[in-house]
């Protein structure tokens, strides 16, 4: 059997299917970890063991909810960011730090600093004073889908609410409510809720837990255009910061000591499975 196989453009059905015969041909050990986008199948390609089979969701986070709670088997694992999950999920289901895979890999430490300085960034400028920026708006993410409000955000660009390295909070809100048609985030009541929310993120961690990835990389993105322009270069897009943080990630080895390293590393053990690298 072929090792470290990659497998996307499935439906949920073919994909149960597929493992369903894989499972019942009994060759090997094939373990199975379904992750829910191309992101995540690029971070975990060269992370797994051999015999493994990875599989992209083909809708995100409740489709590896539905593949993996649809087999009894310890070796049908998912994983998924953690997004704003207050609940312990399920034992096969497997949460990446903080609130997804973006921010679990810039909260290292070592990759923040190195990443910064390839993009030339400041060493001044701290990942939690780019987190505190962007507080409010995570808080209003976070409400918004605890409290179902039912607020779009599929147009916002951090870029064009971000002036001179300063967050404007009053353009972020008129670009909310032009995508939204309404005016809910004037209301008092709404805004009461977001500032009470605020007062409670306190610190670099309660802030990871909340950062919405996309909003963070952008805003990295942001701060690098900033910088560059200011030493005549030529400020990179996004898809190539996201390989410098990739690449500092795994210089660094930083995988090891994330709390998702841990969690599988016990289940492995638990279930004599062999999922990741060792």
């Amino acid at each position: 059997m072929a090792t470290n196989l990659v497998r996307e453009n499935r439906t949920a059905d073919e994909i149960k299917n597929e493992i369903k015969l894989t499972l019942s041909a009994r060759q090997g050990n094939p373990v199975f970890i379904i992750v829910e986008g191309k992101d995540d199948v690029d971070f975990f390609k060269d992370l797994t063991a051999e015999e493994v089979i990875l599989y992209k969701s083909p809708a995100g986070k409740p489709d590896v909810y539905r593949i993996v709670e649809s087999f009894s088997e310890a070796s049908v694992i998912g994983v998924c960011d953690r997004d704003y999950d207050e609940q312990s999920p399920p034992e096969k289901i497997f949460l990446y730090d903080y609130s997804c895979l973006e921010v679990m890999l810039v909260s290292n430490g070592n990759v923040c600093s190195n990443v910064f300085r390839v993009l030339h960034i400041p060493s001044a400028t701290t990942l939690l004073s780019l987190m505190k920026q962007l507080r409010w708006l995570s808080c209003l993410r976070k409400l918004n889908c605890l409290h179902e409000w039912g607020m779009r955000f599929s147009g916002l660009s951090i870029s064009n609410v971000f002036v001179d390295l300063v967050f404007d909070k009053d353009k972020l809100i008129a670009s909310l409510r032009q995508q939204n048609n309404n005016d809910a985030l004037v209301d008092d009541s709404c805004s009461a809720i977001i500032a009470f929310q605020e007062n409670k993120i306190c610190n670099e961690a309660d802030l990871a837990g909340i950062t919405q990835g996309h909003d963070l990389i952008q805003l990295i993105q942001c701060y690098h255009a900033h910088y560059a322009k200011k030493n005549k270069r030529n400020p990179l897009k996004i898809d190539a910061i996201k390989t410098s943080i990739y690449t500092a990630y795994f210089a660094a080895k930083a995988f090891e000591s994330s709390a998702l390293f841990g969690h599988i590393g016990t289940y492995e053990q638990k279930h004599s499975l062999a999922f990741l690298k060792r």
